[in-house]
């Protein structure tokens, strides 16, 4: 939700700069933003690139120039995406451990029954 009105925001003011403003590098600048976030696969790639913090900055302040509050979203998308992955790093290892700790059970119990024979 937040990223279709980023974008539709950011839309419509490329279309008031390039109408009224001659002002040519803040023109490219909005449009080389607006191009990170149109397609699945440009937005797939800006979400990563922000999320692993690779210049994020290089794509969130230009952002920020246009749209006040995009800073929000991209902050509670860090923080979900790494509260996932985390919790997802944490169920491996535990079930990890689960499954080692059910085959040494086997093991013992195979070699206590072999010890009784």
């Amino acid at each position: 939700f937040g990223l279709v009105t980023m974008v539709r925001d950011l839309k419509d003011e490329l279309k008031h700069l390039e109408a009224s403003s001659p002002d040519q590098a803040q023109t490219s600048e909005l449009a080389l933003v607006l191009s990170y976030m149109i397609g699945i696969d440009n937005l797939m790639y800006t979400l990563i690139q922000v999320l692993m913090g690779d210049s994020f900055h290089a794509i969130t302040r230009p952002i920020l120039h246009y749209i006040s509050w995009s800073w929000l979203y991209f902050y509670s998308y860090i923080a979900v995406a790494v509260f996932v992955l985390m919790n997802l790093v944490t169920a491996i290892i535990v079930d990890n451990a689960l499954s080692t700790s059910r085959l040494d059970e086997d093991m013992e119990v195979k070699q206590k029954e072999a010890g009784k024979a």
